[in-house]
């Protein structure tokens, strides 16, 4: 997992985002040396930038 969050593309400052396939779902996450944070899991079609308050 530690070279694959850079696969993701960066949405806000440091936070990137992994859409699910399946669903739509995003979900924005923090790529730390040692962790990755998930910040939320945001449904796409209702007011997805909700996150950014949290």
């Amino acid at each position: 997992m530690k070279t694959v969050r850079f696969h993701y593309p960066i949405v806000d400052l440091d936070v990137r985002r992994c859409l699910t396939k399946t669903f739509p779902f995003g979900i924005p996450f923090r790529g730390l040396p040692d962790q990755i944070v998930i910040t939320a899991v945001m449904h796409l079609h209702r007011y997805p930038d909700y996150w950014k308050r949290r």
